[in-house]
């Protein structure tokens, strides 16, 4: 499933140029927490494909905010 919540990857990991990305959830977890997959598509074909924690995403921003 496509998830909404996309912004925590995109503020923490930039998108690579010319890509266009889509995150999904592997589960239906609506508290926030867990893993997003990123699929980036250049030109019709798969460029990249992430995982990452949301947890640890959120720790490391709000670490980078504290340290501004």
């Amino acid at each position: 499933m496509q998830t909404p919540d996309a912004g925590t990857v995109r503020a923490a990991v930039p998108e690579p140029a010319g890509a266009d990305c889509r995150y999904y959830r592997p589960d239906a977890n609506v508290l926030g927490v867990g893993r997003i997959y990123r699929l980036c598509f250049a030109g019709g074909r798969l460029t990249a494909k992430n995982a990452y924690d949301t947890h640890r995403l959120n720790d490391r921003r709000i670490h980078d905010q504290e340290d501004q």
